[in-house]
Formats: C-alpha cells, structure tokens, sequence
C-alpha cells in the first residue's frame, strides 16, 4: 500500500438540511482517491462523512450518504464564515479526520483484495487464451510442415519453421507480461476534508 498524503485546508461550508438531505448538525468529511493498478489500472474516489453534531459520539454516514452529501455540497453549498469561532475544540475535528481515515482504509483493502481477485481471473484467462491460440497455431503449422516435407517441398520449409519459432517467442512475452501483471499496485491519496454545518433552513 502506497499513501499519499496531500496539502490541503480543511474546507467549512453550509448548507440547508433539505439539500443535504440530512438533519441539521455539524458533519465532516474526507475524500480518497484510490488507484489500483494490473493487468487493467482503475481509479475511483471514496468517502466517509460523520455527523459531529448535535450527537455527542461522531455518527457515521454510509459510504452512499456520504458521497451524496459531498455531492450536494458541491452543488449547493456556500462557505460558512467564522468557522473556526463556532467550534469547541480542534480536538473533535481530529478525532473525526483519524476516524474518517481509518474507515476509508478499511474499505480501501477489502476493494484491493476485490481487485486482486478479479486481476488474479483475468491474469488465468488471459493466460489460458494464449496458450490455446498459440496450441491451434503450432498444430496448424506442424501439419503444414509435416506435409512439406512428405511431399518433398524443402525450400519452403524453412519459412514455417520460422513462423513456428516466432509463435513461441510471442507466446513467452506474453506469458511473462501476463504473470508481471499479477503483482498489483495500489494507492491511496487522502484529497480533501472539511467542515459542513447542515442548516434548518433551506
């Protein structure tokens, strides 16, 4: 696992809890960008949102709410002034940052473990797809050879041992790129965080 840490203030906006589509309270927010890379390479983002406030233990939001709300903050929402005047303590906005973290990461190495299965079957048919073109084309030019041969046509023959030498050469790089493929690499890059104060009013 590569983690990338990036350089960013925690964002603070508001926004109504009819856009939100959650009640009102304080939440917070953080955004992974997650790589995968195989034999094919896949990047998606993901988040986790707690709801701070008004409950006295930090709430999680599934990762759906979650990303539904960061969704309609980007629509929606307007900055909220002062911010850092309305809370108590930082110490709340790092225990949720840890904890948001922490969340991510533990769904980042099941969807890594989902990657390097479906990368592991994808390897075996790629593989396999391989080996049976290059069986259909060496029994191919093995009886075509054969045939020259019995019927005497030698200046031709050196041409299909040609092809016959370059079908094992191809399938050897294939099969050495298929089998590099099976190592995957992974990242996670930690994008964006911040506050959102979910208002009654619209």
């Amino acid at each position: 696992e590569q983690k990338a840490h990036a350089f960013y203030p925690i964002a603070a906006s508001q926004i109504g809890h009819h856009a939100a589509d959650q009640p009102a309270g304080l939440y917070f927010y953080l955004i992974h960008r997650w790589s995968f890379s195989g034999l094919r390479s896949s990047k998606c983002l993901a988040y986790q949102a707690l709801q701070l406030a008004p409950s006295k233990t930090p709430k999680p939001l599934s990762p759906e709410d979650s990303e539904a709300l960061v969704n309609q903050l980007m629509l929606r929402a307007q900055p909220q002034p002062n911010a850092a005047n309305l809370l108590e303590d930082w110490e709340t906005v790092q225990a949720a940052f840890t904890l948001c973290d922490e969340q991510l990461e533990e769904r980042f190495f099941q969807a890594m473990e989902d990657f390097r299965a479906e990368n592991e079957n994808r390897c075996n048919v790629q593989e396999r797809n391989a080996r049976d073109y290059a069986q259909r084309r060496r029994q191919m030019l093995e009886e075509r050879l054969q045939r020259f041969q019995e019927q005497g046509q030698t200046r031709i023959i050196p041409a299909t041992e040609g092809q016959l030498a370059k079908l094992e050469r191809e399938l050897a790089v294939k099969l050495k790129t298929v089998d590099e493929r099976r190592d995957i690499e992974d990242q996670i890059l930690q994008l964006a965080a911040g506050l959102v104060w979910v208002t009654e009013t619209s």
